[in-house]
């Protein structure tokens, strides 16, 4: 009866960490659709990203001792709109990043209980580089890091909250040319 008991645990153990490692891929697709969907300034896709309830909380770049907080899709999706239309070019780099597994009964903070299956939830931290070029001909450079909560909703990993925190900000040493996305090229 032990060995039963024992292979049927195994057996769960290992189902657990394929739904994990699923899971974990699609989080990690999560990020680079929303890093694309940045680069090809594409609304709708930017805007898939996002939970209907999310948070987004920036630092305002003109006292990085504030914070801009938007919740709510619509609100984070209009922040996002009118912030890009003040950049003819824009660089969004991923560097690294880690998910990480909680399983408290509640995340911390405003997160609602019970949005996560199985009792538990991910969070991820990613440093990400930004260098954008505004409607002055002005680039500038900014580094830092998210840290990031997720929720599945309609078997889709979505952001529920996001909240980047400057690590540096600068003036971009970029003296070459900046050139649109092939998309808006045509190409």
């Amino acid at each position: 009866m032990a060995t039963i008991r024992s292979a049927m645990s195994e057996h769960h153990e290992q189902a657990v960490s394929l739904e994990r490692l699923g899971d974990e891929l699609a989080i990690r697709d999560l990020i680079g659709r929303y890093v694309d969907a940045i680069h090809r300034r594409d609304r709708e896709a930017w805007a898939g990203t996002w939970a209907e309830d999310a948070r987004w909380v920036l630092p305002d770049v003109t006292d990085p001792d504030s914070e801009l907080v938007m919740d709510g899709r619509a609100t984070i999706v209009a922040g996002w709109v009118a912030a890009m239309q003040g950049y003819p070019f824009v660089a969004h780099m991923l560097h690294s990043g880690h998910i990480e597994w909680t399983t408290d009964d509640q995340p911390p903070g405003q997160t609602p209980k019970g949005r996560w299956p199985n009792g538990r939830w991910p969070e991820g931290r990613w440093y990400v580089s930004e260098v954008v070029e505004d409607q002055d001909g002005a680039r500038h450079h900014f580094f830092g890091v998210y840290n990031d909560r997720y929720v599945k909703s309609a078997g889709q990993w979505l952001f529920a909250e996001r909240v980047f925190s400057l690590l540096y900000m600068g003036p971009a040493a970029w003296d070459g040319t900046t050139f649109p996305h092939p998309q808006e090229r045509g190409l």
